[in-house]
């Protein structure tokens, strides 16, 4: 476990790193990135820790209904979650009754690509950070975890990251994804790219999961040379990133929130158009003209990538079927998303 020493050295190293890292609330973002960014700064690095490193106010693990069996297996919890147990039971039934039916679908598609053997040995009650999480049967997830589940299968699958290969990753979050696919690959050289908060995250919830592995900070020159090592760049020094051969270049979700300039940075950069290998999953419209979700004008015909061939396109299947009770023209009931999402991977073209 991280104790509050080897979290004190952490944070030491990362700021040190990172003098600046409060000018992320300067950058011209989104309105939802600009959200975050200003939350945290107001926060200050220091109040992230391990019990919170993926679960705050203004991002988590996308939930998993509270129950008996989560309640019986974190006895420290405090009564008020007993309390929030039955006010779902009581109140948000409905709420609950339709999440555990997202999950339940999710588990299917992964038994469909045969992840379960994966999720078994790769239970979400045993990684780093307070989250709730439901079980089935010997399966323990929540909506996040089943997201990372099914995504670094894939990636296994179709082996687009080798043994001692390079992956880039926008949007990392903590590095949950990260932690999942290392296991597959102990000697490839990961390089995540996001705000400083977030790499601080995963840096964090890293650190902890794999303590051996090298951990370096920002544009240093192992960057193009150590195998077996993360690397945490933020979203400023993308374009200083040297050219390098890159065997998997990823985003999930991220791009078709950001605004077309930043989307465009990444696609245009050498990183992307040379590398072997592309993933990402995105939504097909990123605001719907009946419901314009972010401030982006992306749609799926944005991500015709001139340097490589798509060698599989389909929906999303994770959380297809998800509806959440929201409020949409005045009215409150249960909906699906406003825009489903694509799934695609490419490859290089031969010359």
């Amino acid at each position: 476990m991280t104790n509050k020493f080897q979290l004190d050295s952490l944070y030491k190293n990362f700021v040190e790193a990172f003098p600046k890292f409060i000018e992320d609330r300067n950058l011209n973002l989104d309105s939802k990135h600009k959200s975050i960014v200003n939350e945290i700064s107001n926060l200050g690095l220091s109040s992230i820790n391990l019990l919170n490193v993926r679960d705050w106010d203004k991002q988590n693990d996308l939930g998993a209904p509270l129950s008996l069996r989560y309640l019986k297996q974190n006895r420290e919890l405090k009564i008020q979650y007993f309390i929030k147990l039955v006010y779902q039971k009581f109140f948000k039934r409905s709420n609950s009754r339709l999440l555990k039916q997202t999950l339940l679908d999710d588990i299917q598609v992964l038994k469909l690509i045969e992840a379960l053997d994966l999720l078994a040995r790769n239970p979400v009650s045993n990684t780093p950070g307070k989250t709730l999480w439901m079980a089935s049967g010997d399966l323990i997830f929540n909506m996040r975890w089943l997201r990372y589940i099914y995504l670094a299968q894939i990636i296994n699958k179709k082996n687009l990251l080798h043994s001692k290969g390079t992956w880039i990753d926008v949007g990392s979050f903590y590095g949950g994804l990260q932690g999942i696919v290392k296991k597959f690959n102990p000697d490839s050289k990961i390089i995540m790219v996001d705000f400083h908060h977030q790499l601080y995250r995963s840096y964090i919830y890293l650190n902890h999961l794999y303590p051996d592995q090298k951990h370096f900070l920002g544009i240093t020159p192992e960057l193009e040379t150590n195998s077996g090592s993360f690397h945490y760049i933020p979203v400023t020094e993308f374009n200083k990133i040297p050219d390098m051969n890159i065997d998997l270049f990823t985003n999930f979700f991220s791009f078709g929130e950001m605004l077309r300039k930043d989307f465009s940075e990444y696609i245009s950069s050498n990183l992307f158009n040379k590398s072997k290998n592309i993933y990402t999953v995105n939504r097909f419209v990123s605001a719907p003209f009946f419901e314009p979700t972010y401030d982006s004008d992306l749609t799926v015909l944005d991500y015709n990538f001139k340097n490589h061939q798509n060698i599989y396109f389909d929906i999303f299947p994770m959380h297809h079927f998800q509806q959440i009770k929201r409020n949409l023209f005045g009215i409150l009931r249960a909906r699906n998303v406003s825009s489903p999402y694509f799934e695609l991977i490419a490859t290089l073209k031969s010359n």
